[in-house]
Formats: structure tokens, C-alpha cells, sequence
């Protein structure tokens, strides 16, 4: 993966092929790396949730390729300056049963997470 972005920094930025060189991509540092950015995210979203004043939740329920159930929550959120957030809150996978009460129980702890009420 290092050398084609090498050689794309080579054609599209000569002059800063050095640092693409540089450039740790070890699978600890991209695993950190992914972490951290996993972390600021949720971080973000946290607070955008609290400063919501209304919300309201749309919920997906697919299944993927290998037959488990997938729920999609997404979060669309007002504030008193009219400021709209629309984000992806939570993407689960539900083990086992899709009854309503399976599903309530992951919407739940995701608005828990968020701190939503």
C-alpha cells in the first residue's frame, strides 16, 4: 500500500514524496491511528446530542452477508439557533432475535451513550 502512495505523492506532489516516505504504516500505528479518530467521532457526536434541544431517531434493520441483523441509528437534532445535525449515532449488530424488545434495548443504549433522554 506504502509504494502506490508513494508513487501517487511521485506524479501528484514531487516535491513532498519525502514525506510520504516518512510515513509510518505499521499495523499497530494505522490500528492506533483508527482508534483515535474512532474516539474523537463519538466525541463529536456527544457533544452535538447534547446541545440538541429536540431529536428524533430513524432506525434501519437490514441483514448483511452473512445472515446477521444489522441496526442502523441515525439522529437528526435541532438546537434553540436552528443549527440541524443529521448523523449516523450507531451502527449494531444484533445477535440472535429482532423482536421489538431486542431492538429497543440497542436504541437505548445508544441514546445512553449519547447521553439522550
Amino acid at each position: 500500500m506504502k509504494e502506490f502512495l508513494v508513487d501517487s505523492a511521485a506524479l501528484i506532489c514531487p516535491d513532498r514524496k519525502e514525506a510520504f516516505l516518512n510515513v509510518p504504516l505499521s499495523r499497530r500505528t494505522v490500528t492506533k491511528r483508527v482508534e483515535d479518530i474512532v474516539g474523537n467521532l463519538e466525541f463529536q457526536l456527544q457533544n452535538k446530542a447534547e446541545k440538541c434541544d429536540f431529536f428524533s431517531l430513524a432506525l434501519d434493520e437490514s441483514c448483511d452477508v452473512h445472515d446477521t441483523a444489522q441496526l442502523l441509528i441515525f439522529l437528526r437534532g435541532i438546537t434553540k439557533d436552528f443549527e440541524m445535525t443529521e448523523e449516523l449515532a450507531a451502527l449494531r449488530s444484533v445477535k440472535g432475535t429482532t423482536m421489538g424488545s431486542d431492538l429497543f434495548t440497542e436504541v437505548n443504549s445508544c441514546m445512553d451513550k449519547l447521553g439522550l433522554k
